[in-house]
C-alpha cells in the first residue's frame, strides 16, 4: 500500500502541475504511465470547461467522460 500512497501523490502532483509530463516515448511501457496519462486526459478536458457558458447537455457529455476514463482505473 506504500506504493499505492506514492502513486496517489505522484497523480495528485502531476494534476497541479508539479512534474513534468512523461516523454511521448516512454508513455505506455508501464501501467503507471497509461493512469498518468488518464489523468492528463482529465485535467485537460476539465481546463477547457467555461463553467458560465455551459449546457445542461455539455455537462452531461463532460460526465461521461469522465465517468469513462475513471472506470479505465478498475
Amino acid at each position: 500500500n506504500l506504493e499505492k500512497k506514492e502513486l496517489n501523490r505522484l497523480v495528485k502532483e502531476r494534476i497541479t502541475g508539479r512534474i513534468e509530463k512523461v516523454p511521448a516515448m516512454n508513455a505506455g511501457l508501464f501501467p503507471e504511465d497509461m493512469e498518468m496519462k488518464i489523468w492528463d486526459e482529465i485535467r485537460d478536458k476539465l481546463k477547457e470547461i467555461d463553467i458560465a457558458r455551459l449546457t445542461p447537455l455539455e455537462a452531461l457529455n463532460i460526465l461521461q467522460f469522465l465517468k469513462t476514463k475513471s472506470d479505465n482505473f478498475q
